[in-house]
């Protein structure tokens, strides 16, 4: 259904979707390889999207582990069926109001308040999880307060690229990010549960808590997230050239994650 909506809303949509590209009509068309591989370049270049890309893989594969173990720790401590998706239903809500909520928080609190700050709430998030996994309205507020915080957090780093990356290449770019947010997921579950055979449902969903800290940690040790509010800055400066500086992004503009970490 949610692609059904997404055609429909892109059918009503009446406004121009990006510069003129007349000028590119006339070129070859590139491959998949080469527009990926023109991402990378770029991206390798700044040093505030070099970290995005691997934030974006390291937060996406421990969401995904975090997602895992909720299922099996509940079920582990007994909860049924219906209590799980009773559960992940009040998680998925959490993310909804987080979503509701990004615009009004973006628009009020800086960026790296934002980033510092609700990277350390999905640290205590994942803890609380852990601690109240055998109770299971608890662990999915937990839980579903994580996902929240995530939401404006994956906002405002979706809203730097926006306005870091040249219109010529965002497409590139953008997709290049994706494919490495999704790159690390699958190692999770696989990781995760033979933490769970070997130990507990507890261990992994602690070592889940401990990669969230690390990378809350990354963020302050990361000098081109201490200069976040400054404004968007590009290692080379003939990176954008010929092409214009693009318009400065905002929430209601970017929608959510890089994929922020789903």
């Amino acid at each position: 259904m949610s692609y059904l909506f997404v055609t429909l809303a892109a059918l009503f949509i009446r406004g121009p979707l990006g510069p003129d590209r007349a000028e590119e009509k006339t070129a070859e068309p590139t491959s998949v390889r080469q527009d990926v591989g023109e991402g990378l370049r770029f991206l390798r270049r700044d040093s505030f999207l070099r970290f995005l890309l691997l934030w974006a893989a390291l937060s996406n594969c421990t969401l995904a582990g975090l997602a895992f173990m909720f299922v099996v720790a509940l079920r582990h401590h007994g909860a049924s069926a219906s209590v799980i998706g009773t559960s992940e239903s009040i998680v998925m809500a959490c993310g909804l109001l987080g979503a509701l909520a990004a615009g009004r928080i973006v628009r009020r609190v800086s960026g790296f308040q934002i980033v510092v700050t609700m990277s350390w709430l999905m640290v205590a998030g994942t803890l609380g999880i852990a601690a109240l996994v055998a109770r299971p309205w608890p662990a999915a507020l937990c839980f579903g307060s994580l996902v929240f915080f995530m939401t404006p957090l994956n906002v405002t780093f979706q809203a730097r690229m926006a306005a870091t990356v040249p219109d010529r290449i965002a497409g590139r770019v953008m997709t290049t990010t994706s494919m490495a947010a999704q790159s690390l997921k699958w190692l999770a579950p696989l990781v995760c549960g033979a933490l769970a055979d070997r130990f507990s449902p507890t261990a992994p969903i602690l070592g889940l808590a401990a990669m969230f800290a690390l990378l809350a940690v990354a963020i302050h040790l990361t000098p081109a997230l201490r200069r976040f509010d400054d404004g968007p800055h590009t290692g080379d400066a003939d990176l954008a050239a010929p092409d214009a500086a693009p318009e400065p992004a905002t929430p209601e503009t970017t929608g959510r994650d890089a994929e922020p970490a789903r």
